[in-house]
C-alpha cells in the first residue's frame, strides 16, 4: 500500500468514525450525557469484543483489503493474432517512409501490404 493510499484510507476512518458520533448523538437527543457514554463504551471496547473495531484495527482490516484486491484487479493480456503483428510492421515502414501522410491512409496500403505478404 503506497502512502498516499494510506493517507486516504486513514482519512475515511476517521470521517466514518465522526458519523459514527454524531449518530449515536443525534439518536439519544434528550439524554445527551448518557449517548456520549455509550459512544465512549463503543469505542473503548471494555469488553474486548470482536465486533467493536477501534481505529487502528479499522485501518489494519482496510489495508488487508486493498492488498488483497490489488492482485486480483490486473487482466490477462490478449494475444495479438499473426495478421495484427504484421499489419503493424507494414505500417511502421509506411510511416517512415511517408510521414506526412494521413495514418488513415496509411492504414489502408498496410492492410493491403499485410494481405499480400500473408497469402
Amino acid at each position: 500500500m503506497t502512502p498516499q493510499e494510506r493517507r486516504m484510507l486513514e482519512a475515511l476512518i476517521d470521517s466514518q468514525m465522526r458519523v459514527e458520533m454524531l449518530v449515536a448523538q443525534m439518536a439519544s437527543r434528550p439524554t445527551m450525557g448518557l449517548s456520549t457514554a455509550l459512544m465512549r463504551l463503543k469505542h473503548e471496547d471494555p469488553f474486548d469484543s470482536p465486533l467493536i473495531f477501534d481505529r487502528e484495527e479499522r485501518i489494519a482490516l482496510g489495508e488487508k483489503v486493498v492488498d488483497g484486491t490489488i492482485g486480483s484487479v490486473k487482466k490477462a493480456k490478449r494475444k495479438v493474432s499473426g495478421y495484427q503483428r504484421e499489419f503493424g510492421r507494414q505500417l511502421k515502414k509506411l510511416k517512415k517512409k511517408h510521414p506526412r501522410t494521413k495514418v488513415s491512409a496509411l492504414m489502408k496500403r498496410a492492410h493491403r501490404a499485410t494481405k499480400k505478404v500473408r497469402k
